[in-house]
Parts: structure tokens; sequence; C-alpha cells
């Protein structure tokens, strides 16, 4: 109330929520993937998984903040607080500590880039299995966000030290070809 009276604000919204009770999707949506022909969404609240009934289905043990999902030898892979595999059942599996952000290099079939405290990190996967392939030199820091474009090109962006691009169409080593873009820059 206010001393003149009573006043009442009424905002619509385009946004809309899917699904009723448990089978929505809460919080705000930070990363999306298809893997097996479904859609995952991940968030500030959690995962979830569409069904091709076009419910969506919450996934256990996925602690709130989502920063990246990847599918890779099918199996899908999330990042946030930790490292998880998604399992059947809804359900994950604890892989690992903090994993800032995670792309898979699509001109290298098998590897993958995240970020860490240290940097972009390398990594091989066979058949689940996950082996470190060393450090991107000339990167450090936590690489929050990455991305690939163009095919085996990764974009990385860092808080303070602005947005990375490593050259990985020469094949992934940590002795890639690495460009730093800051305020200078325009960034």
């Amino acid at each position: 109330t206010f001393r003149n009276g009573i006043m009442r604000l009424q905002v619509d919204s385009p946004y809309a929520r899917h699904g009723t009770g448990a089978r929505r999707i809460d919080g705000t949506p930070t990363a999306l993937t298809l893997h097996q022909g479904e859609l995952y969404v991940g968030g500030g609240e959690g995962l979830w998984r569409r069904d091709r009934a076009g419910e969506f289905h919450a996934i256990q043990d996925v602690p709130h903040y989502v920063r990246s999902l990847v599918s890779l030898e099918e199996r899908l892979y999330v990042t946030g607080i930790d490292f998880r595999r998604v399992e059947p059942g809804d359900r994950t599996a604890l892989l690992g500590s903090i994993y800032h952000g995670l792309v898979a290099v699509s001109t290298a079939p098998g590897f993958v880039v995240h970020g860490s405290n240290q940097g972009l990190l390398l990594d091989r996967v066979t058949d689940g299995t996950w082996t470190p392939a060393g450090r991107v030199e000339k990167t450090g820091g936590p690489m929050t966000a990455l991305h690939e474009y163009p095919a085996g090109v990764v974009w990385a962006a860092h808080h303070t030290t602005g947005l990375w691009r490593v050259d990985f169409r020469g094949g992934v080593r940590p002795d890639a070809t690495v460009k730093n873009y800051r305020s200078a820059e325009g960034v």
C-alpha cells in the first residue's frame, strides 16, 4: 500500500514453464544438447531430459548449476560444480571435481577440451575412459565458457583476461596456436 492508495502492477511474460509439478524446468537454462534423440536442458537448478512424448524429467544427483553438456561416444557428460556422466534411469555418476566448461573437438574424434583453474586442459576419451593429454600452453586461470567455431577452433572466455582462440585444425596438441583477445582488440 501507498500513502495515496493501493497499487497493482501486472507484467505479462513471454516465458512459459514446461510441464507440471515435478516435471517442469526450474531456474534459468544455461546449456542445451541433443543426446540419443532427446533434448537435455541444464541450468541453475539442475538438469532435465525431454522425452519423445514432450515431458521433462529431472536427472537426479546433479548439484544445481550446469555449465555445459557434451554428448560423446554414446554418453552424456555434465559440467558445473563437478563433472558427471548421465547414467540410465535419469541418474548420474560423479567423475571428478571442478570442470569449468567442456567441448568436444569435432575435427579430432575422442578429444575434448575443458576449462580448469590452470587454463585449458586436453583429454582423450576412449570407451568412456578419460586420459589427460596435456595443458594448452599460454592459457591460465579458469576458462568458463567454451565453444567450437569453426570446426577445430575452440573459443574460451575468462572473466579477467578476455577471449581466447585456440586453433586445433593442425591437431589437438598442447602447443596449438593460441590468440588472446583483450581490451586492445575490442573485448
